[in-house]
């Protein structure tokens, strides 16, 4: 693997972009070594990428969410995704931005519910 430090300071970049992170470095890696004619490393590398890629955007990300945040897992693969084939390389920022502030909003929004409420009862 040339220049390993690289590849890993350029995966931790990528990687704060969900959905672009890691096919941002195995796919151009991938075709490096896929035009270098090794293609066993180029298939393990696309493989092993796949896999860590699946496990980590569809599966671990919204559980995380979802424990800390008590959000449905797809409601954040939604808010995460749409926006990146919305409005492309924009939706990377904006959208995870307006589902947080959007998600802040809502909460506010129940806890002064909550607290009327309350005052209501007493």
């Amino acid at each position: 693997m040339p220049y390993p430090g690289v590849l890993a300071s350029l995966i931790f970049l990528l990687s704060m972009y969900p959905l672009v992170g890691l096919p941002g470095v195995y796919l151009p890696l991938t075709a490096y070594y896929a035009l270098l004619q090794d293609y066993n490393k180029a298939l393990q590398i696309l493989i092993f990428s796949l896999a860590l890629n699946t496990v980590q955007d569809y599966y671990l990300r919204p559980k995380l969410i979802q424990e800390k945040g008590s959000v449905h897992p797809v409601i954040t693969i939604i808010a995460f995704g749409a926006p990146l084939l919305v409005i492309r390389i924009t939706g990377l920022v904006i959208g995870p931005a307006v589902y947080g502030f959007l998600l802040a909003l809502y909460r506010t929004k129940l806890k002064l519910k909550e607290q009327e409420k309350a005052k209501e009862d007493k």
